[in-house]
C-alpha cells in the first residue's frame, strides 16, 4: 500500500477499496446484486461500520487499516452488514432486547457467511465461530435471528456474557438501529399531534402579514439572486424541495422485496449454491414470511348462518320515520329481526400431548384461543368444540357448546396443575379417525375446521380432509418440518400472531 499524503487522498483510496469489495462479491455472488446495489457508501468518522438500511456508512481510518491486516476481513465485514439489511435486523422495535437481538443477529449473519465457504470471507474468527455455531445448533436448530434471539432472552444471560460471545461475531455496529426505532415512533407522535405546527405556521403567517413591505422587498431580492445565478425560478425551486427521503416503513417494505428477489433467485437460476445457502434462506424465509393476526385467522374457520337479531344494515329509516309522521305511531316498516352473521358453529381443538410437546405451551395456546372465542362473540346460539387430546391414541375428549362451559374449561386449566392426558408418541390419524366418524354418524355436519398444535413430528393421515386443517408449531419448532399439501402449516409465537408459512 503506498503512503497516503492527504486526508482526502485517503478517504478517497478507502472509498475505492469498498468499491472493489463490492464489485468482488457481485461477481461471486450474482444472486446479491439487487442488495449489495441498493446501499450508497457514506463516511462517518464517529463509528466504525454501520447501516441503518439506508447507507452503508464507513470510518474510512478504520476501512484503511483493515484492508491492510486482511482484505478478507473487510470484504466479510462490509457483507456482514448487508446481510444485516436482507434479514431485516435495523427494523426493530423500541422494546427489544438490545443484548440479546445484537448477538442474536451477529451469530445468524456470520453462521450465513460461513456457510458459503468463499475463499474471499475467510478470516482469523471463523475457527472460533464454528466451535460456538456446533454447541448453539444442540438448542436452536436453525440459526434464524428470531430463534436465536428467544434463545438468549429466556436463557437469562447477563448482558456482560452476551457482550463477550458477541465478539467473536462483531463486525459492525447496531446503534444506528435503535435511533432509527426512536425516530421512528417520535414521527408517528408527530403525525398524531400536528396542532403545535399548524400554530407554528399560522404565526408565521401572521408576522408576514403585519409587513406585507418588508415580504415585497425580500421577495424582490431573492428575484434579483436567481436572475444573477443564470438560472430559471423553477430550477432553483426544485433544487430547493429535493424528493422527501423514504421512510422506516418504506424502506423495510424495500428490502423485504429485495429479500424475495434473492429468495426467488436462490431456488431457481441460481439454485448450484445447494446447501451453502441453507442458513441465508431461512433468515430469508423468516423476515418476508406472511403475517396474520390470530383473531383474523380463526375467522377462516367460520360459517354464515342467521342470528336473531335486528339487521340494522338493512333497515329503512326512511320508511320507518315516514310511517310514524303520516299514520301516528304506526311505521310502514318494521326492522329485520334475523341477520347473516360467520360465526363458528362446529370446531376440532386437538392438542398433540407427546413427549416433545411441553404441557405449559398447550396451556397457553388453549388459553389464547378459548379467550378470542368468548371475547369476540364468535359461537352461534348452538356450537359444538371438540377438544381432543391425544398422542399416539386419543386420551381425553372434550365437548362444549355453551360458553359457560369453556370458561369452566379455561378456569381448570389456569388452576390445576395438569388437565393434560398422554404425553407418549405421536400420530395424527386418530384425530382425523374420530372426526370422520363423528361426521358418518351426523354429530358433526357444519364442520368447517380443525386446528392441530404439535411440534409437527408425527403420522399423517394420507387422504385429505373435507374441512380446513392447520397443523400450528410453536416457533421453536423447525421450520423445515413439512405438512400434506391439503393442510396449512402456521407457527405460533408467544405474542400470538400467526405467520402462515
Amino acid at each position: 500500500m503506498k503512503p497516503i499524503t492527504s486526508q482526502q487522498g485517503a478517504e478517497q483510496l478507502a472509498r475505492e477499496i469498498l468499491d472493489l469489495s463490492r464489485n468482488t462479491l457481485l461477481i461471486r455472488l450474482r444472486f446479491l446484486e439487487p442488495a449489495l446495489c441498493q446501499l450508497p457508501f457514506d463516511t462517518d468518522s464517529q463509528i466504525t461500520l454501520a447501516t441503518d438500511g439506508f447507507c452503508f456508512y464507513y470510518n474510512f481510518i478504520h476501512v484503511l487499516k483493515t484492508y491492510r491486516t486482511s482484505r478478507e476481513l473487510l470484504m466479510r465485514d462490509y457483507l456482514h452488514t448487508v446481510f444485516h439489511c436482507i434479514f431485516h435486523h435495523p427494523f426493530i422495535g423500541t422494546l427489544v432486547d438490545s443484548y440479546a437481538w445484537n448477538l442474536a443477529c451477529d451469530i445468524a449473519v456470520e453462521a450465513a457467511l460461513s456457510e458459503l465457504e468463499l475463499s474471499e470471507l475467510s478470516c482469523s474468527r471463523c475457527m472460533k465461530q464454528q466451535e460456538i455455531l456446533t454447541e448453539l445448533k444442540e438448542y436452536v436448530p436453525v440459526l434464524t435471528a428470531e430463534k436465536l434471539y428467544r434463545h438468549f432472552h429466556d436463557s437469562g444471560m447477563p448482558p456482560e456474557e452476551m457482550e463477550t460471545l458477541r465478539s467473536y461475531f462483531l463486525a459492525d455496529e447496531h446503534d444506528m438501529w435503535y435511533q432509527l426505532s426512536s425516530a421512528s415512533d417520535e414521527s408517528n407522535t408527530s403525525n398524531q399531534n400536528p396542532d403545535k405546527d399548524s400554530d407554528s405556521e399560522t404565526q408565521e403567517s401572521k408576522e408576514d402579514s403585519d409587513d406585507g413591505s418588508h415580504g415585497e422587498d425580500q421577495k424582490s431580492d431573492s428575484q434579483t439572486k436567481r436572475s444573477d445565478s443564470g438560472f430559471s425560478e423553477e430550477e432553483n425551486e426544485a433544487d430547493a424541495s429535493p424528493s422527501p427521503s423514504p421512510s422506516k416503513d418504506e424502506q423495510e417494505k424495500l428490502w423485504q422485496e429485495i429479500a424475495s428477489r434473492i429468495q426467488t433467485d436462490l431456488e431457481t437460476l441460481s439454485r448450484q449454491y445447494g446447501e451453502k445457502t441453507g442458513t441465508l434462506l431461512q433468515n430469508i424465509k423468516e423476515c418476508t414470511r406472511e403475517k396474520t393476526d390470530y383473531h383474523e385467522f380463526l375467522r377462516k374457520f367460520a360459517v354464515l348462518g342467521e342470528e336473531m337479531r335486528i339487521n340494522d344494515e338493512e333497515f329503512d329509516y326512511i320508511y320507518y320515520t315516514y310511517g310514524l309522521d303520516l299514520y301516528e305511531d304506526i311505521p310502514l316498516i318494521e326492522p329485520l329481526e334475523y341477520k347473516d352473521v360467520k360465526k363458528i358453529r362446529e370446531f376440532v381443538i386437538a392438542i398433540d400431548t407427546s413427549a416433545s410437546v411441553k404441557g405449559e405451551l398447550v396451556t397457553s395456546f388453549l388459553q389464547k384461543t378459548f379467550e378470542i372465542l368468548t371475547q369476540e362473540d364468535v359461537f352461534f346460539n348452538q356450537t359444538e368444540l371438540h377438544i381432543i387430546e391425544c398422542d399416539t391414541s386419543i386420551q381425553n375428549i372434550t365437548v362444549i357448546r355453551k360458553q359457560e362451559q369453556l370458561r369452566n374449561y379455561i378456569y381448570g386449566l389456569e388452576h390445576a396443575d395438569s388437565l393434560l392426558h398422554g404425553f407418549g408418541g405421536t400420530d395424527f390419524r386418530p384425530v382425523f379417525a374420530y372426526v370422520k366418524d363423528r361426521q358418518e354418524q351426523g354429530d358433526l355436519r357444519n364442520l368447517q375446521g380443525l386446528l392441530y398444535f404439535t411440534d409437527g413430528d408425527g403420522i399423517y393421515p394420507e387422504m385429505p380432509a373435507d374441512y380446513h386443517t392447520a397443523f400450528l408449531f410453536t416457533q421453536k419448532a423447525d421450520a423445515s418440518v413439512k405438512v400434506p399439501i391439503w393442510a396449512m402449516k402456521v407457527l405460533l409465537d408467544e405474542t400470538s400472531i400467526m405467520e402462515s408459512v
